[in-house]
C-alpha cells in the first residue's frame, strides 16, 4: 500500500518535471527564433509577466 503511494508520488514528480522541461525548451527555442519577442516590442509585456 505504501509502495503504491510512493510510486504515485514519483510518477507525479516525473510528469511535472517533464512538463517543466518541455516549457523550458520551448522558451529557449523562442528566444533563438524570435529574439524580438524578448528584446523588441514585446519586451515591456515580458518584463511585466516575469514580475508577476
Amino acid at each position: 500500500m505504501i509502495w503504491n503511494y510512493i510510486l504515485n508520488r514519483i510518477g507525479a514528480v516525473l510528469t511535472y518535471g517533464a512538463a517543466f522541461v518541455v516549457v523550458f525548451l520551448i522558451f529557449i527555442y523562442l528566444q533563438k527564433e524570435w529574439p524580438e519577442i524578448y528584446y523588441g516590442e514585446y519586451r515591456d509585456w515580458w518584463l511585466f509577466s516575469s514580475a508577476l
